[in-house]
């Protein structure tokens, strides 16, 4: 089987606008949580959010060109901008049919909808935005990141809630490893702070309201938790057959080694035990690895 390498990395966060600027705050330990500034939250029982701060889309994009893009897929294409400029990769003519993109994102066009939701029942308007459709659809980050590096090998969208990102990343590491692609795009990207899904979370009773201090309101392993914070942005990993990496000399910045996914099917929102154990076997079992060698875990804690 093909080995699998990670040589690229992109984000665009509330804590950084870049890799080096997301790291750092990472390792401060800053926070990225803050009262939410792109309507006025003042209705909501919850006000606050990760938004990404100061963005201008413009600063990234063409008025024309915007009128393609939800927020979701600007940050989508922003990510993997900075992945292709990190990883140094230039894609032969011949290889374009062996790279393509995987993008995880659990909510797609979320500010388009709501947009075109408010014309159509507030304004009564009688015609939408005519890019809605396009601009919606949780393949969209994906397929323009496809148009803009001509990427026309596999071209997916996962949407599994907060696993879409993750699942993304799986997918591509095996279309790599089983031969169906020499390079893959992966990673996830949500744009979903708006007034119409900021109140269906709140309905749902699991959002924190950071009352006191916001940079505080995500502590999820804490025994006064309060619940989740929505947050915005996106990650995108180059990853690439390792003799492919090779060849052209790439910096290695990881090795996927193993990958697993499984269902719990049982309760909506509260996680088994079990489906979670069968999915870490299944990563331990592919890759090779013992328990033991494990010295790192990266928990998502609702």
């Amino acid at each position: 089987m093909r080995r699998v390498v990670i040589t690229g990395m992109g984000v665009i966060a509330s804590t950084g606008k870049d890799v080096e600027s997301f790291f750092s705050a990472l390792l401060s330990g800053r926070s990225g949580i803050a009262r939410i500034s792109q309507f006025d939250p003042s209705a909501l029982t919850v006000q606050i959010a990760a938004e990404i701060p100061a963005y201008t889309p413009t600063d990234y994009f063409p008025a024309k060109r915007l009128e393609m893009l939800d927020r979701f897929s600007q940050f989508a294409l922003i990510a993997a901008r900075e992945a292709m400029q990190s990883s140094g990769l230039e894609v032969r003519e011949e290889e374009r049919t062996h790279f393509g993109v995987v993008v995880g994102s659990g909510m797609g066009g979320a500010q388009t909808l709501d947009q075109g939701y408010l014309n159509l029942y507030a304004k009564q308007a009688t015609r939408l935005h005519p890019f809605t459709i396009p601009k919606v659809m949780h393949n969209a980050g994906a397929s323009q990141i496809c148009m803009e590096y001509s990427a026309q090998g596999p071209s997916l969208a996962t949407s599994t809630a907060c696993s879409s990102a993750g699942h993304a990343i799986g997918q591509a590491f095996h279309l790599i490893k089983f031969g169906m692609a020499d390079m893959m795009l992966a990673g996830g990207a949500d744009a979903p702070i708006t007034y119409g899904m900021l109140r269906s979370w709140e309905s749902v009773r699991v959002l924190a309201t950071g009352n006191g201090d916001p940079r505080r309101a995500c502590r999820p392993f804490s025994a006064d938790r309060e619940g989740m914070v929505m947050g915005e942005g996106s990650a995108i990993l180059l990853l690439e057959e390792l003799e492919h990496a090779r060849r052209r000399g790439a910096t290695i910045y990881a090795e996927v080694s193993g990958y697993g996914l499984t269902a719990d099917a049982s309760h909506i929102t509260q996680p088994s035990v079990d489906g979670p154990v069968r999915a870490i076997r299944m990563a331990l079992n592919e890759g090779g690895v013992n328990p033991e060698e494990v010295d790192y875990i990266n928990a998502h804690g609702t």
